[in-house]
């Protein structure tokens, strides 16, 4: 497909004029081939012309998801979804922004979650929630597996050092041997 037909069908299927889906064409030909800020600056431009282009808040919001600027990716993701709360890409790339950022598992999968409420075929959210969720009830369970195995050596080491007491005051056969057998199960 060529560049001016890629555009119309941009057009088209988005419901926005060509000189949005130039900017949109263009700013995403700059990100992929790693032209951060001539995409960032190009869609700035846009969004003097067309402010209310919640497409491209998100396409410049991948952008600085892109440079791992995950507060301004957010921002944009945010004021895109204030401007269209049905876009699909802002909820799946906010949630995207949110898991790389860390520490924000319930507000990535919340985003997931949305977009499988707009579209139940966004397979990238489909697959991305299952793994998502899936890692985290994983972690989960890791954790409690570690803490309870943390509070079983605690158990054994305060056993331990109570028989090596005892050893040590007194000089009973069976403290000896109970001592033993402690230090073979470790």
């Amino acid at each position: 497909m060529d560049r001016i037909k890629a555009i119309e069908t941009l057009a088209q299927d988005w419901k926005i004029s060509l000189e949005e889906a130039l900017i949109l064409f263009e700013g995403i030909m700059y990100k992929e081939s790693g032209e951060y800020d001539k995409s960032i600056s190009l869609y700035d431009n846009g969004l003097k012309l067309y402010p209310n282009s919640s497409k491209l808040l998100c396409a410049q919001g991948e952008v600085y998801l892109c440079k791992k600027e995950y507060e301004l990716a957010i921002n944009n993701f945010n004021c895109s979804l204030a401007i269209n709360p049905l876009e699909e890409h802002a909820y799946f790339s906010r949630g995207e922004a949110y898991r790389e950022k860390g520490n924000n598992d319930d507000r990535a999968i919340n985003d997931y979650t949305n977009v499988l409420k707009l579209n139940p075929k966004y397979s990238a959210a489909l697959i991305i929630e299952d793994v998502y969720i899936t890692n985290k009830e994983n972690t989960k369970k890791q954790l409690t597996i570690t803490q309870t195995y943390y509070a079983l050596i605690q158990a054994r080491m305060q056993l331990l050092m109570h028989t090596i007491i005892e050893v040590m005051f007194t000089s009973k056969k069976v403290t000896m041997i109970r001592l033993l057998l402690i230090l073979q199960n470790h």
